[in-house]
């Protein structure tokens, strides 16, 4: 049997010490292809208020359009606007230049390699979204790259908070 095109994605959790154990153990690169995130602190509440249910119908409608597509986005050309090629070549250059830096850890370096795909991924996810949820264009433009970049940097985070304390010089604005 031949698969076109194989991938699969893995969806989860686990606790930041058991992800510092398999650092090192099989330095294959791996690792680097997982997209950490973890819940901010936030304060505990008996009683929080509910969800409005204008945010719920448009949430619930976002994901049946999403889960309608079932796949058949596949090989779709999207637009770039001028200003949104700008911002996305700006963005993947400072992702270049910040894994380049000296004083990159060697886990981190992995990461950075990964984010740059990523980053274009991640953009058109939220293009996507953006799409099924209010009819918009597909075609990323300017405020679309800019929220690309900003979801990316939740991950950087997300990895500097795992991996970054060995020795790392974090680069500006990384």
């Amino acid at each position: 049997m031949v698969i076109d095109d194989p991938f699969f994605s893995v969806t989860g959790g686990t606790q930041p010490d058991k992800v510092q154990a398999m650092i090192g153990k099989d330095d294959d690169g791996l690792i680097y292809r997982f997209l950490f995130g973890t819940a901010p602190s936030v304060p505990r509440y008996a009683d929080t208020p509910p969800v409005p249910h204008s945010v719920r119908g448009a949430y619930e409608r976002a994901c049946v359009a999403l889960y309608g597509l079932d796949g058949g986005v596949s090989g779709v050309r999207v637009g770039v606007t001028p200003a949104g090629r700008e911002r996305l070549i700006r963005d993947q250059q400072r992702l270049l230049d910040e894994g380049d830096h000296p004083n990159m850890s060697g886990n981190l370096k992995g990461y950075w390699s990964k984010f740059e795909a990523y980053h274009l991924r991640l953009t058109l996810v939220l293009l996507e979204a953006w799409h099924v949820s209010d009819g918009t264009p597909e075609e990323v433009d300017e405020t679309i790259a800019e929220l690309g970049d900003m979801l990316l940097g939740y991950f950087k985070g997300q990895a500097i908070k795992l991996f970054g304390d060995k020795g790392l010089v974090v680069p500006p604005d990384a």
